[in-house]
């Protein structure tokens, strides 16, 4: 199921699951009681209101962050690879075609395979960690005989470390969420916001149900937003590896 037609049902569900409390309450208690408590009630829920929005607002700014550090992380790994490719093509042929294949092997798998395997929740893909183990012993164990192929060698293990941090933190990261107790937060704080308004009464109870049912959708949305960033290798709106396919492309017009 796509992220559409799931974020369609969810929100259909709620706006249901709102309009059917509120009738509920307005069925068993008069309309009089609750007009008593709009004095209280509007203070209470305006400090309610701003706790859950803190929270909330909390919550989706740090899962933006996150997709948008793992799309700079993917064009970090896809850097490193592209400064090792720079790098060889200042060697001799028989230096530079081992350290290329091996980084097109690598390219290769990451997309091909690994890619794939983390949009399940699995990682690291065990061919995969093999061609990124066989690119750190080729481009480590490559020996210097002159000053610039020392300088090259350097290069070369600073665009290796660049790689290994970028694709530590996918690896990490593609099997991480939001922990349950937050989202335990947010679905608690989101209904105790709506059923507070049921303390409220209005004339027309169709024109309180259409407010209730505005809060419930803006909350709904919000919520949503936190699902579907929140785990940025997953999902309809997961990470393309563009950066590595474009380098992988490189790779194989450098021999």
């Amino acid at each position: 199921m796509n992220a559409f037609s799931l974020g369609t049902i969810v929100i259909l569900i709620c706006l249901g699951a709102s309009a059917a409390g509120l009738v509920l309450v307005r069925r068993h208690v008069n309309l009089s009681e609750l007009k008593v408590n709009h004095e209280v009630g509007s203070i209470m829920i305006s400090v309610l209101g701003t706790l859950y929005a803190i929270v909330l607002g909390l919550i989706v700014v740090d899962s933006l962050a996150h997709h948008e550090l793992a799309e700079a992380t993917e064009s970090s790994e896809a850097n490193a690879i592209g400064t090792v490719m720079h790098l060889a093509c200042v060697l001799p042929d028989e230096q530079k075609k081992p350290i290329l294949d091996a980084a097109v092997k690598y390219c290769d798998l990451a997309v091909d395979k690994e890619w794939p395997s983390m949009e399940k929740g699995i990682a690291p893909e065990p061919e995969t960690k093999k061609a990124y183990y066989d690119l750190w012993t080729i481009t480590a164990g490559y020996e210097p005989k002159t000053a610039k192929e020392q300088n090259i060698h350097q290069g070369f293990i600073a665009a290796m470390q660049q790689l290994s941090d970028s694709r530590r933190y996918r690896v990490v990261n593609c099997t991480q969420g939001i922990p349950l107790l937050l989202w335990m937060i947010l679905i608690c704080g989101g209904v105790s916001t709506i059923g507070f308004t049921y303390f409220f009464g209005a004339e027309k109870l169709s024109s309180q149900i259409l407010m209730t049912s505005i809060v419930t959708f803006m909350l709904c949305l919000n919520v949503l937003l936190v699902g579907f960033y929140s785990r940025p290798y997953r999902g309809d709106l997961h990470i393309e590896p563009n950066s590595l396919i474009h380098v992988r492309e490189s790779l194989r017009q450098a021999y």
